[in-house]
């Protein structure tokens, strides 16, 4: 007995088995490089920083990624091993990879196909029942593409077997982590804007410090760091979370000029520059620079700009629903407001300019046909209830904050047929 097992030793096929690896969302973007070919699983470098590769690697990540390299020998001497920037298959009595015959192979497998390898030296692979040959191309690298095979054989070529890099076919899905890990930085970036914003707020005189369009911008950084922290994990680019950085954009424009005001007031200049770059920083990321707030320097021209985009994407959402009503309400409304941000940027009025000119916008606003349109929005069937009242929200506030802006004796916006909800309604005070 003690013979026949000593025999089945002898005859048994030594195995690398590496211990499975899950990938964290940060791992898997600093290790797997993702490119128009594919996934570029960079070996070298997850060997080096990340994981033991002696017995080979195995690397999971969530349900996207299933990768392994192993090997099978008739020696227990055989081992990976980083050599000459690449994983090497060495057989040696000592930890030095030598030129040895060996009798083994190295496989790589992977739930995705694989479409490509780059190694340090030549080596035959197994694809199907033919056996190809690495070439180098000309700078000390053999690269060969694969015919989408799931698992592969590599057998030595000069007594080596050395991969740095292998490409695998990517999915569809597969960029969407990057925009989930993208919440964090945005999470953090949001509470330390509030937290500047907070500490700019201290160096502001009483009068400045309860102005209402202040105040919204603080809010407006709350709600986006509530839809940001959602239990339903939406991503950077859900229309919650766009439309929530979208308001902070705004009302970030909004105070423009109140930042601009304290800017020689000795320890708020680190504030205002921090909550001008973060401004800048959401508008070039959502593609906002020329649109939505964006290049325009007064505080007026802005919050029409809000109020531009904010109703006509009303009008958009009531074409998908099929509302197909008030439209020449819509396009007066809005005409108007394009005139008066004409009117602003073509002079050095500013605020004084928009309340020179506004007489039109208000008494549409005030007319029975929009306040009877903005009550029935508010009114409106559920499903576009739902995609109107944030909108309505947008533009209510934007409002009041133009009002805020003017000489309140001479410019009033009704708003007081709105149903007077908790939630819904803004505060006048």
């Amino acid at each position: 007995m003690k013979f026949l097992i000593l025999l089945a030793m002898s005859l048994s096929v030594f195995a690398g088995n590496p211990t499975v690896k899950e990938l964290s969302d940060e791992e898997f973007n600093e290790y797997i490089i993702q490119n128009e070919k594919g996934m570029v699983v960079d070996v070298t470098s997850i060997c080096r920083g990340l994981i033991n590769c002696s017995n080979g690697m195995h690397l999971k990540y969530r349900d996207l990624l299933d990768f392994k390299i192993s090997y099978k020998s008739d020696s227990s001497k055989v081992f990976f091993k980083i050599d000459n920037g690449a994983l090497k298959l060495c057989y040696n009595g000592g930890y030095v990879c030598g030129f040895h015959s060996y009798s083994g192979s190295a496989k790589i497998k992977s739930n995705l196909p694989i479409i490509g390898i780059t190694s340090a030296t030549s080596f035959k692979i197994e694809h199907g029942r033919n056996l190809i040959y690495t070439h180098s191309n000309g700078s000390g690298e053999y690269k060969k593409d694969i015919d989408y095979k799931k698992s592969l054989s590599l057998t030595e070529l000069a007594n080596e077997i050395s991969i740095r890099s292998v490409v695998i076919t990517s999915t569809m899905t597969s960029f969407k982590p990057f925009y989930d890990q993208a919440k964090t930085p945005m999470r953090n970036a949001v509470k330390m804007i509030k937290r500047e914003t907070l500490a700019f707020q201290r160096h502001m005189s009483k009068s400045d410090r309860n102005l209402d369009h202040f105040e919204r911008f603080i809010v407006s950084l709350d709600d986006a760091l509530a839809i940001i922290d959602d239990k339903k994990n939406y991503s950077v680019l859900d229309w919650r979370i766009q439309e929530g950085m979208r308001r902070v954009v705004s009302f970030g424009m909004i105070i423009s000029d109140l930042l601009w005001a304290y800017e020689d007031v000795p320890g708020a200049s680190r504030n205002i520059e921090n909550i001008r770059m973060f401004r800048d920083e959401l508008k070039a990321t959502y593609g906002w620079q020329d649109t939505l707030a964006g290049t325009v320097s007064k505080t007026t021209s802005a919050i029409l700009e809000l109020l531009h985009y904010e109703i006509s994407e009303i009008v958009k959402v009531k074409v998908e629903v099929g509302t197909d009503d008030r439209f020449g309400t819509y396009r007066a409304m809005t005409g108007e407001i394009r005139r008066l941000v004409a009117k602003i940027n073509s002079s050095d009025g500013g605020d004084i300019v928009t309340g020179q000119h506004i007489g039109t916008f208000m008494e549409l606003w005030n007319g029975d046909e929009w306040q009877e349109e903005l009550g029935n929005l508010m009114e409106a069937k559920l499903d576009l209830r739902k995609l109107v009242r944030p909108k309505l929200k947008y533009v209510l506030n934007a409002v009041m904050a133009l009002e805020e802006l003017i000489d309140n004796r001479r410019v009033y916006f009704e708003i007081d047929v709105i149903a007077p909800t908790v939630d819904e309604q803004p505060s006048r005070g």
